[in-house]
C-alpha cells in the first residue's frame, strides 16, 4: 500500500507530474519528427533511386552449346542503311562469313547459269570446304527469318537464317545452328563475327555454304514461290561493293585460288547482270 501523501506535499507533487508528463511529450515529438528509412514505401525509394544513373548490362548470345538466355537487356541502335552513308564508308558494311584461317578451297560465284536458271543465275555464293568450318555473322542486324529443310545428304537439318540490317538482309545455310546459339530466334540482335553454325555436307566430307545478300523487304505474309511464308524477301545484290576493302582482297585472293569447274565461263565473283563492280 502506497504511504499516503501530507496535504502541505500535494501542490509540490502535482507540478513535480505535470513537469515529468511535459519532458515525455517532448521527447516522443522529437522521435516522431524523425522518419525511419525502413519505412519509406516502393514509391519513394523509386523516386529516390531514379535521380541516379544506373548501368544495364547487355547480354550477347554465347556460343557452342550454352544455355544463356540470347536477348538483348538494351536496345542497340540499328545500322545506317547504305544509301545514308558515304561513298568512303559504305563498303565498310560487310565481312566475309568465315574467319581468316577458315578459308574455303571450292567456291561457285554468283550469276552462273549453268546450274541456275537465266538470266539471272545464281542468285548468291557458294563457299565449300573439306572441314567444318565455322559459319559468322557478316554484319551485326536482326534475326528476321529462321527456316529449316532436311538434307538428303546425310539427313541433318539446314537452317537458313536471314539477318536485318536496316534495308539490307543477308542469308546464310548452316547446320548446328542450336547447339552454337540453344535459344536464338526471330527478333534476337546477331552481332559481327558471332558463329551461327557449319557448313553442311554436300557428299562425302565437303560442305557448303550458300551466302545470299540484298535488300530486304517485308513479305506481308506472302509465300513465296516454294509456298513458303518467310517474313522478308530479299531481291539479291552482289556483295562485292559494300565489303570492306580489306574483305574485298581477301575474297578476291580467295577466288583466284578457289576450285570452280566453269571458271572459264564465269570468271568474276558476280557475272552478267550480277555485276556491280569494276
Amino acid at each position: 500500500m502506497l504511504p499516503r501523501i501530507p496535504d502541505s506535499l500535494k501542490p509540490i507533487a502535482m507540478l513535480g507530474l505535470l513537469v515529468l508528463f511535459a519532458l515525455v511529450i517532448a521527447a516522443c515529438s522529437t522521435a516522431w519528427a524523425t522518419p525511419d528509412i525502413q519505412t519509406l514505401d516502393s514509391a519513394t525509394v523509386e523516386e529516390a533511386l531514379g535521380a541516379q544513373s544506373v548501368d544495364r548490362p547487355t547480354v550477347t548470345l554465347r556460343l557452342q552449346g550454352s544455355t544463356s538466355s540470347s536477348r538483348m537487356s538494351t536496345p542497340i541502335s540499328p545500322a545506317p542503311a547504305v544509301s545514308q552513308l558515304s561513298s568512303d564508308t559504305a563498303n565498310l558494311l560487310l565481312a566475309l562469313p568465315f574467319e581468316v584461317d577458315q578459308h574455303p578451297d571450292s567456291m561457285m560465284p554468283m550469276g552462273e547459269t549453268i546450274e541456275h536458271s537465266p538470266p539471272a543465275g545464281h542468285p548468291g555464293i557458294d563457299f565449300q570446304w573439306l572441314f567444318p568450318a565455322e559459319i559468322v555473322v557478316a554484319i551485326e542486324g536482326i534475326v528476321g527469318d529462321i527456316t529449316q529443310e532436311t538434307n538428303a545428304a546425310d539427313g541433318s537439318t539446314i537452317y537458313q537464317i536471314g539477318v536485318i540490317s536496316e534495308d539490307y538482309g543477308v542469308t546464310y545455310e548452316v547446320n548446328d545452328l542450336y547447339l552454337a546459339n540453344p535459344e536464338i530466334q526471330i527478333g534476337d540482335r546477331v552481332s559481327k563475327g558471332q558463329v551461327l553454325g557449319i557448313p553442311q555436307v554436300v557428299h562425302d566430307d565437303r560442305r557448303m555454304m550458300h551466302w545470299g545478300f540484298g535488300r530486304a523487304r517485308p513479305t506481308n505474309g506472302e509465300a513465296n514461290p516454294e509456298g513458303v511464308v518467310q517474313n522478308y524477301w530479299v531481291d539479291w545484290l552482289c556483295p562485292i561493293p559494300y565489303l570492306s576493302p580489306n574483305e574485298y582482297e581477301r575474297l578476291r585472293d580467295i577466288w583466284t585460288g578457289a576450285y570452280y569447274k566453269h571458271k572459264d565461263q564465269f570468271p568474276e565473283l558476280c557475272n552478267g547482270p550480277s555485276k556491280n563492280y569494276e
